[in-house]
């Protein structure tokens, strides 16, 4: 009997010394925000052709990039597509990773209007929260553009010192070398690597590649929060590039 008690108290302890690193690893420097409240006025709603069959639509749900009615990209479901973030980033020594000190985010966003020109369209708004007691509120412009066979977005919320892109969540989120080791990149936040580019940082099960820029700017990838792939860029303007052919959904089996 005492030897049955043992034997389960060894395979507990081996159980937690393999799950308690996954819990308390090493800290990656990568703070997880949270995105807050969209608001979209009924005339920033709707879809925008940009040609070719790529589409951009906003709705209260958030942002939806498809071509031919297959979802490139989407931002997460009901929260904002974007947080403005108060603080400030150091690099590594040896130029690996960083840290990010987070005084305030700023996660409800409001999207008040919508410019559509040839194979553009921009949406204007504010995004706002507390910041030491006090409401700041950053204009913000989300503007959307077709390149060839990729739809390019610049995000831009002036005064904030970095921008957190909250994209909905897709399995199979695999890194882009040189930018992330490639691999899949599951539950866990990672680094850019400084000075790679911005039109190849990751792909997923959609069947598109993600760009992530500036290429001059700290950026990660935040893997860690339930739901969502969080992109972090350290500049009042943010870039993302969608680039190949999305894959269809397989048809349920019976």
């Amino acid at each position: 009997m005492l030897a049955l008690v043992v034997f389960g108290t060894a395979a507990v302890l081996l159980g937690l010394l393999a799950w308690v690193p996954g819990v308390f690893g090493a800290d990656t420097g990568i703070t997880s925000v949270e995105p807050g409240r969209l608001i979209v006025e009924p005339s920033a709603r709707g879809t925008v052709t940009l040609g070719d069959g790529y589409t951009i639509s906003l709705f209260q749900s958030g942002f939806r990039y498809a071509r031919d009615d297959l979802t490139m990209a989407e931002t997460v479901t009901g929260g904002s597509p974007v947080i403005g973030v108060v603080g400030t980033v150091s690099a590594a020594a040896d130029g690996d990773g960083g840290h990010e000190e987070v005084a305030a985010s700023l996660g409800r966003v409001h999207v008040k209007s919508l410019q559509i020109t040839a194979g553009m369209a921009t949406w204007t708004g504010e995004v706002s929260g507390d910041v030491q007691g006090r409401l700041v509120t950053f204009p913000i412009t989300w503007a959307v553009r077709l390149e060839g066979a990729s739809i390019v977005t610049t995000v831009t919320a002036e005064g904030a010192d970095g921008i957190v892109l909250p994209l909905d969540w897709r399995p199979a989120v695999v890194g882009v070398a040189p930018a992330l080791p490639d691999r899949n990149l599951r539950l866990k936040p990672w680094w850019v690597a400084p000075g790679a580019g911005a039109d190849a940082t990751f792909t997923w099960v959609l069947g598109t590649m993600v760009g992530v820029g500036p290429a001059d700017v700290p950026r990660a990838v935040d893997l860690a929060v339930d739901g969502r792939v969080d992109v972090h860029v350290w500049s009042s303007t943010a870039t993302f590039v969608l680039t190949g052919q999305p894959r269809a959904r397989e048809a349920p089996t019976s």
